[in-house]
């Protein structure tokens, strides 16, 4: 044994030497030119280390020069610490799948696919937020992940790390809770997972009056995919909703639902700006339990000057019932300035005082600006005291709505211009408007092709107004109240208007629509014509005045024509007019020879009216006759 280990320490001697002066002594340099595998078991550390074929690092190997392999890198521990790869100005030539460098030129990392040189792809314009209930996946994979507290200070954090050209903010599923606001910059898309990424306010007491601080110049703003919780179950002093553009440029609000806000939700003011926000679109949005204070406070606001501003698919639902808040909102303040160019385009209104509300409002004055220039398509409005509402406006185009009332209302000015066309006014309530559609204080107003039926009382109100005109309207079924004067159509005070093609009836069992028009004050210069009356309670027109001309009317019959014959020795005939009541005018024509005799019309009553001849005659006298009332 003695000497077959005094043979191996021969052999193996300078092998031994090397060992312990590495280890021992701290030599810098190592060459093992084996091409099998070289194995540091333990600690190592030293200048340069060149090996001919594989190395085997089990512990920890330290150089501070140059690393050689002719083979394979193998880290049992599984960690490369500090390594800096070759530093090159240009692609090296001849290179090998896998080979890797350092660019000085461009200051990136790249490697050789086997057929080009690739960098890694820029992440710069992409950072991922998670929340503190984000799923571990998800954290894993994020750039920040914010704790429960004050996480507006995450966010905001991944926003400003964007570089200056703007990019996106990804925020994953789960709870952000905020304790105070984020601000927005230009070309910036911050978007979530749905409804399952929630902004919620973290307590009492908010200062901030939004969410969201998008006060400033900005433009080319994206918000998506995200719910917004106000917490208004708590005591909200100052916060009011999830933000108010006021300066901002080419902004889209989508898929974004707002919860519990204690006052206004989203707003668009051009009040106090240096400059009037531009083409906003708030898109498939939706604002629920909201204006917990119970004022006139709304779920979509635009005012003052802003420009280009759609609200398209979105939804207000639970602003405060009947006794306050409103829907949509469109008027002028304190600026004096109307906005421009405001669509309201498939939106839906439900349970709050005014679905919509359309009005100039200067709290320290009278009014004088108009609100003006808004189209309102397909509204939908359930559950509110007036589903529109609109004052001191004018050039407002409303087409195919489905509500229960609209009110068109003269408060410091005269309302100008609207059109109403298609769509249904239908079941206005006792405790809202009571009619379907009411006019009161308009000016150039045309209603086409409307539907205004089972009303609590009249289904169209006309009065005070200037300029109607109503075509090819259907009134019926309407005076759910019971009363005995409720009317397909009221006309109060009306001027150079007129009535054309209306179709006026009641088809119920026990009807409830007493008139199909019903006439008060003094009525000019007010037309009604081609239109359909038959069918109602009580009558098809009632308290008709000198003032309404009609003409070509079914169930009221202004004008009638026939012929007529005294017989021979008779002096007289009754004749049936056929008209709705006692006519003002009858006109005769012989068509034969009256002899010479004198005729006239002696007597006009409700039913009939007499054709009398001075004496008889030995012949038959006929008239054509035409009467009208």
């Amino acid at each position: 044994v003695a000497e077959l280990l005094l043979q191996w320490f021969s052999h193996h001697l300078l092998t031994i030497v090397c060992c312990v002066l590495i280890v021992g002594l701290g030599i810098t340099f190592l060459v093992w030119s084996s091409p099998g595998t070289t194995t540091i078991g333990e600690n190592i550390s030293t200048g340069n280390i060149a090996a001919s074929g594989n190395l085997e690092v089990g512990g920890n190997a330290t150089t501070s020069g140059n690393l050689n392999l002719g083979g394979d890198l193998d880290l049992n521990l599984n960690q490369l610490k500090e390594a800096v790869l070759e530093r090159l100005s240009d692609f090296p030539s001849n290179a090998t799948t896998g080979q890797m460098f350092w660019s000085t030129a461009t200051s990136v990392p790249y490697w050789y696919d086997g057929s080009e040189w690739q960098k890694p792809s820029p992440r710069t314009a992409t950072i991922v937020v998670a929340a503190s209930d984000s799923s571990t996946s998800s954290k894993r994979r994020a750039d920040y992940v914010c704790d429960g507290t004050d996480d507006q200070v995450e966010i905001q954090a991944a926003i400003d790390s964007l570089p200056s050209g703007g990019g996106t903010i990804q925020l994953l599923e789960g709870h952000y809770y905020i304790s105070r606001w984020f601000t927005l910059v230009s070309n910036l898309t911050l978007y979530g997972q749905g409804w399952g990424t929630i902004i919620q306010v973290s307590g009492a007491d908010f200062p901030d009056k939004y969410m969201i601080d998008a006060s400033g110049q900005i433009e080319n703003i994206h918000i998506a995919n995200i719910l917004f919780d106000g917490r208004n179950d708590l005591s909200q002093s100052t916060l009011y909703g999830v933000l108010n553009i006021t300066q901002a440029y080419d902004v889209l609000i989508e898929n974004v639902k707002a919860y519990r806000m204690p006052r206004d939700v989203f707003g668009v003011s051009g009040r106090n700006s240096v400059r009037y926000p531009k083409r906003i679109t708030f898109l498939n949005c939706f604002a629920e339990n909201y204006n917990s204070e119970g004022v006139g406070n709304s779920a979509f606001e635009v005012d003052d000057g802003a420009e280009d501003v759609s609200f398209i698919n979105c939804v207000a639902k639970d602003g405060g019932g009947i006794s306050a808040g409103r829907g949509f909102d469109c008027h002028v303040w304190k600026e004096e300035v109307s906005p421009k160019r405001t669509l309201f385009l498939n939106c839906r209104a439900e349970n709050m005082r005014h679905g919509l509300f359309l009005n100039s409002e200067l709290p320290e004055g009278t009014p004088t600006v108009y609100v003006e220039g808004v189209k309102v398509v397909n509204f939908y409005a359930r559950k509110n005291y007036y589903s529109m509402l609109i004052e001191n406006a004018k050039n407002i185009d409303i087409i195919n709505p489905d509500t229960e009332t609209i009110f068109i209302h003269k408060t410091n000015m005269t309302v100008k211009n609207i059109s109403i066309v298609g769509g249904i006014v239908h079941n206005a309530p006792s405790n809202g408007g009571l009619d379907g559609l009411i006019v009161d204080g308009g000016e150039g107003i045309l209603v086409s092709n409307l539907i205004s039926e089972n009303n609590y009382r009249h289904g169209i109100t006309l009065q005070n107004s200037d300029r109607v005109a109503l075509n090819n309207v259907i009134t019926k079924n309407n005076g759910q109240s019971g009363g005995n004067w409720e009317v397909g159509v009221k006309v109060n005070g009306v001027t150079n208007s007129i009535i054309s093609g209306l179709l006026s009836y009641d088809d119920q069992a026990v009807k409830t629509q007493n008139y199909g028009l019903d006439f008060a004050g003094t009525n000019t210069n007010t037309v009604i014509r081609d239109s359909n009356l038959i069918g109602n309670k009580i009558s098809a027109v009632r308290n008709r005045a000198v003032g309404e001309e009609f003409h070509n009317n079914k169930g009221y019959i202004t004008e009638n024509s026939g012929t007529a014959t005294i017989t021979t020795g008779n002096t007289s005939v009754d004749v049936t007019h056929g008209l709705a009541d006692t006519p003002t005018r009858v006109y005769l024509t012989p068509t034969t020879d009256t002899a010479g005799k004198r005729y006239w019309v002696s007597a006009k009553g409700s039913t009939t009216f007499t054709i009398t001849i001075d004496s008889s005659h030995t012949a038959d006298i006929s008239f054509d006759w035409r009467a009208e009332m």
